[in-house]
């Protein structure tokens, strides 16, 4: 098969999604199928010979400032979308429901083949922590990236979810049809054979100190406060206790002078962002892997963490992953106390620590990017049998009037202020957003 993958979001980072995309495409090219990447401009980085040998194809795209990570691609003209033919794609996989999202329906529509879009994101959640902040600015762009959403995903011939949460918040907004529940998988022979003290050795931590670890993307959904509040509690009873924390993100300098007024900053280490190789070593060097999100879909971390032997501690969100056995081999708790108890259970028992840790590999195990790359190719293949090559425009036909529902969204007369301070797009009047729609 010819596949396109079409992507807001490839700049080669370290993204749950990008790590899925470049899973997913190494390992379907390894079962002998050709896998193309669709993604916007990363920087001055233009379609370079290097890219497109690795089948990765760059459009023209623009910065914005309500999400650094997503680049604004430009329209399409016909004749680029007519040299889409080119790669004679079978059918393509949507990763984003916003402008590549759209081309991949386009596309898709003008090609005659199938669609199949990954809800990765919980985008409404996930935007409620923009920078633009207020309560009628959240609301407005929760409820339009919502709209997005579903909108893209009702297009599409058939969707997948990485795990059960998700499935059930599609249902909710009356996607049942075509909904597959598909996790990520992860290359468990990475994670083997990792020296246990490279990353304390490398971050100059003694290796007697006891590590809780966080990785992601450092921004206020990600609700690393929370897990400041139950190292609070836990300082108290053992205090050679650090939590680390992976990644970058615009809530880094935030949470940093957080961490200074809480006095956790002895307690904490903001490693940064970290090639694979680090994080691997973070993994394995570490005791215990705290999560405290709530706006996931899947989150691969855990699954690294708990393939890589970690017990995880995590806040509960009913659904995110499977993987995850309350008191079997991690903790599923609803606040910090909660946290903070199970963390230090697992603190002073070796054997229950051990125990957790050999259950987490095992359930960690069914995860491979080679088991749910077989299953992601028997999605497509019958999703290829069952396609009707009339079906994507009888889908974009039905949607006319959920698009109608759509517009209303951008009432002027209710959204006036907004919209009249948004039509400036300079960062100082984004800046100043709040206070003008928030009086």
């Amino acid at each position: 098969m010819n596949i396109g993958f079409f992507t807001d979001t490839y700049q080669k980072g370290f993204s749950g999604v990008e790590t899925s995309i470049n899973s997913f495409k190494k390992e379907l090219e390894a079962e002998g199928h050709t896998v193309y990447i669709f993604a916007p401009l990363d920087g001055e980085k233009w379609n370079t010979k290097e890219e497109n040998d690795q089948g990765i194809f760059r459009l023209q795209a623009m910065n914005q400032d309500f999400f650094p990570e997503f680049k604004l691609t430009f329209p399409l003209s016909a004749k680029v979308i007519a040299n889409f033919g080119e790669f004679e794609l079978d059918l393509i996989h949507s990763h984003t429901p916003f402008i590549m999202g759209f081309y991949a329906n386009v596309v898709g529509f003008t090609l005659n083949v199938p669609v199949i879009h990954t809800y990765h994101t919980l985008y409404e959640k996930f935007a409620g922590h923009s920078f633009l902040k207020g309560k009628k600015t959240d609301k407005l762009i929760m409820n339009v990236a919502a709209k997005v959403s579903v909108l893209h995903t009702a297009r599409c011939n058939r969707v997948i979810v990485p795990s059960r949460k998700m499935k059930n918040i599609l249902a909710e907004y009356g996607i049942t049809e075509n909904v597959t529940v598909l996790p990520s998988g992860i290359n468990l022979e990475a994670l083997k054979d990792i020296d246990k003290d490279a990353f304390k050795k490398k971050n100059k931590i003694l290796q007697k100190k006891k590590t809780l670890l966080f990785v992601g993307r450092i921004g206020r959904e990600k609700n690393v406060s929370f897990l400041f509040d139950a190292l609070e509690t836990i300082r108290k009873k053992n205090k050679n206790v650090l939590l680390i924390v992976i990644g970058s993100g615009p809530a880094e300098d935030e949470l940093k002078e957080e961490a200074k007024k809480r006095s956790l900053a002895k307690n904490v280490l903001f490693a940064g962002h970290k090639k694979r190789e680090d994080v691997y070593e973070a993994y394995a060097g570490s005791d215990i892997f705290a999560f405290a999100s709530q706006t996931d879909t899947q989150s691969l971390v855990i699954v690294e963490a708990a393939a890589s032997g970690l017990p995880i501690v995590m806040l509960k969100d009913e659904g995110l992953i499977d993987l995850v056995k309350d008191g079997k081999n991690g903790f599923v708790v609803d606040t910090p106390d909660e946290f903070a108890d199970a963390t230090l259970r697992l603190l002073s028992s070796k054997k229950l620590h051990d125990d957790f840790s050999r259950e987490a590999k095992e359930a960690a195990s069914k995860y491979s990017i080679e088991n749910q790359t077989r299953k992601l190719i028997k999605v497509y293949q019958e999703t290829l049998k069952d396609f009707d090559a009339a079906s994507i425009r009888k889908k974009m036909q039905k949607q006319l009037k959920r698009e109608v529902e759509f517009k209303k969204l951008f009432d002027v007369k209710k959204n006036r202020e907004f919209l009249s301070t948004l039509k400036g797009k300079t960062k100082e009047l984004l800046k100043n957003l709040n206070n003008k729609v928030n009086g």
